[in-house]
């Protein structure tokens, strides 16, 4: 009896103490490294604005990598959201490779390299 007094101690304890950590909704940390700027993207977004800018340079374009780039200082992008891209495009069966960097929502530089 003594020992299922003490487990269910123990469980209620690591059940109350798990919630105390994990159960809360945001913290003020989480809302100050959130970047709500408006020119931030996902890499979603990010893709579908570099997309156009590779079929237009070759309608073959595939989406071979995506990246953020920033160099923030502090951390941030913890909601999924950067300032910098950079998004490579190949062509299946060649060597030819697209390059679009996008800063601050928009395309910035594009680069091809065959």
């Amino acid at each position: 009896m003594k020992r299922f007094i003490v487990i269910s101690v123990i469980v209620l304890s690591l059940f109350t103490l798990t919630f105390n950590v994990y159960g809360k909704e945001t913290t003020e940390n989480e809302k100050r490294e959130s970047s709500n700027s408006k020119l931030s993207l996902t890499l979603k977004e990010a893709i579908e604005i570099a997309q156009n800018e590779a079929l237009k340079w070759n309608k073959e374009a595939m989406l071979f990598n995506g990246s953020s780039v920033d160099r923030d200082e502090a951390q941030a992008g913890m909601d999924g959201r950067r300032k910098h891209w950079n998004i490579q495009f190949g062509i299946p069966g060649k060597t030819d490779w697209y390059v679009v960097t996008i800063r601050d929502g928009k395309v910035w530089k594009k680069n091809a390299f065959t």
